[in-house]
């Protein structure tokens, strides 16, 4: 839940942070200041993948601290917490951070495409659930390692696209 959440959360951010000042035409005063367009768009894309990073690591923590102490109380996990299971967690988390933080990115195509925040947040909802559906405890995200790992690949593929020529472009 916590990626689906936050993924969600990512086109939403985009959303308000590009896309809407696009349908507006607000960015153009953006490009007005001297700095490079492409840095304007880096920086943008760049605080939505750092805060959807940052939030989903310290999420997962929170929950499997909570988790943890918990079953210390009341047992209900049988076995103790080894530091070989705990390090492969963490590993796990962290690859799940990046490839979500990736994943997070592909709503921008379409978004930039029809200049529409529904557009957005639709796909980004039809993404996840493509991506984490649940058949018989088979999902792409958790049993495929390479899937989310190639849609993080494509969502940055896709946050290149998107300001690799906007330095040319003319804003209207």
């Amino acid at each position: 839940m916590i990626r689906v959440t936050f993924v969600i959360l990512a086109s939403v951010i985009m959303s308000r942070l590009i896309i809407e000042e696009y349908r507006s035409n607000t960015i153009t005063l953006l490009f007005t200041y001297p700095i490079s367009r492409k840095k304007l768009m880096i920086s943008k894309l760049m605080i939505v993948a750092g805060f959807i990073f940052t939030t989903i690591i310290l999420s997962n923590l929170f929950i499997g601290s909570l988790f943890y102490i918990v079953d210390s109380y009341a047992n209900v996990i049988p076995g103790n917490l080894t530091l070989g299971l705990v390090k492969s967690q963490l590993i796990t988390l962290f690859l799940s951070a990046v490839s979500s933080t990736g994943i997070g990115l592909i709503p921008l195509y379409f978004g930039m495409r029809k200049k529409s925040t529904p557009a957005t947040v639709i796909s980004a909802v039809l993404l996840v659930t493509f991506i984490n559906s649940d058949v018989d405890g088979f999902s792409l995200f958790n049993n495929i390692i390479a899937v989310p790992l190639a849609f993080a690949a494509v969502g940055v593929f896709i946050a290149y696209l998107s300001f690799r020529k906007i330095e040319n472009m003319d804003v209207n």
